[in-house]
């Protein structure tokens, strides 16, 4: 995730860029996912510190595995990959 973006924003740049096809092009995340819920999953709790502090959340999202680790890192994986 890049600074000051949410887990939700992230996923859905990093599957756009993954799929080389325009963020409108994508079917909406929150069909797929609690959106909010994922959302405050990964924030910082209100004295900063990580509210996972390990696993991870693991969903289909657009013909992809997504995946994301409790720091936050978004990993994905396109039906048509090995």
């Amino acid at each position: 995730m890049q600074e000051n973006e949410s887990v939700t924003e992230a996923v859905v740049r990093d599957v756009s860029a993954e799929k080389e096809s325009p963020l409108t092009e994508l079917e909406s995340l929150y069909s797929v996912v609690e959106t909010d819920a994922l959302n405050t999953l990964f924030a910082p709790q209100v004295n900063g510190d990580r509210r996972m502090a390990n696993g991870a959340v693991a969903f289909r999202y657009s013909e992809c595995d997504i995946r994301i680790t409790h720091d936050g890192k978004v990993l994905i994986k396109e039906d048509d990959e090995e």
